[in-house]
């Protein structure tokens, strides 16, 4: 939110067209996906350099991520490929590898993903899939995190700093008898 209250993000319905309303209707049809989640927004083709983006919360500091480069494209079996760094606050991040299908990322279900990024001196990689994302279900993910020092890594993120020392975290997410767990 900004600091007067009011919402960064507007989503409403693209004004109507010129086209009659059995045109407009037939176009929907074809091109809606059949279930979409509150935020229906999937970039399937882009190539942003020199993007800074503020996130705003009443009373507490500014948070600034910049990017230097994205490149966000389809690649092998409906995936999206990602590739981009920049920063996010005063750390360096990056990030690469591949998520979707698309249909897949719209509906937040049955998706897939091979993502490897940083942040700072935290490294995290991320393999496998989930069936559902609200609530999480039917996950089976290797998640890998490694850091030099996971005191400062805490306190970067403003979280209380309840250890000290290198970070190695190697687990396997996956669906238990009723409900996903580590």
């Amino acid at each position: 939110k900004q600091r007067d209250g009011n919402a960064n993000w507007v989503f409403i319905k693209p004004a109507a067209t010129n086209e009659s309303p059995e045109a407009e209707a037939e176009t929907e049809t074809e091109t809606e996906p059949k279930t979409r989640t509150e935020f229906p927004l999937v970039i399937q083709k882009a190539q942003l350099e020199n993007v800074r983006l503020t996130y705003r919360s009443a009373g507490k500091p500014d948070q600034v991520a910049r990017l230097d480069a994205l490149t966000i494209t389809p690649g092998k079996a409906g995936l999206l490929g990602l590739e981009g760094r920049g920063k996010f606050d005063d750390y360096p991040i990056s990030l690469q590898g591949e998520a979707g299908p698309v249909e897949s990322l719209l509906a937040a279900r049955d998706i897939h993903m091979n993502l490897k990024g940083t942040h700072g001196r935290l490294g995290l990689d991320i393999d496998g899939s989930f069936g559902v994302l609200d609530p999480l279900d039917g996950a089976n993910l290797k998640i890998k995190a490694t850091g030099e020092d996971v005191g400062a890594m805490l306190s970067r993120f403003n979280l209380p700093v309840f250890a000290t020392g290198a970070l190695a975290v190697d687990l396997q997410l996956t669906d238990g008898d009723k409900d996903t767990g580590f």
